[in-house]
């Protein structure tokens, strides 16, 4: 297994991303999703550590990537008691964008790390 870490809100909160060498069906039986799942961590704030998102590593894929974020987004904006509305409607895609680049940007350093370039 593989992992490495995404910062977000200005490196105030991270969560980890678990890359799993594991066939989908497997995975799945293991509890996971079919491809992979977030699971929050207990002790939730608006500081350190959120959650995890865990990934079968062949099926690292935008569509899956997206789920999760989402999954990790909605998690942050009940624990901290946001109401979605009109007024802050281009915040809460904001904030979809910057977990989802932070994502990528992390996974393109891992793999580099991971081939040695």
């Amino acid at each position: 297994m593989e992992s490495f870490r995404v910062y977000f809100r200005k490196r105030k909160q991270f969560f980890d991303v678990y890359l799993h060498f594991i066939h989908p069906n497997t995975f799945q039986r293991k509890g996971g999703g079919l491809w992979g799942y977030y699971q929050p961590y207990k002790e939730r704030g608006r500081f350190g550590l959120f959650g995890q998102i865990h990934l079968v590593r062949s099926r690292v894929r935008v569509d899956v990537v997206a789920h999760e974020l989402d999954h990790l987004r909605c998690d942050w904006i009940f624990t901290n008691k946001i109401k979605l509305s009109t007024r802050n409607e281009e915040w809460f895609c904001k904030f979809g964008d910057e977990l989802t680049r932070k994502f990528w940007r992390e996974y393109d350093k891992h793999q580099k790390r991971i081939k040695g370039i």
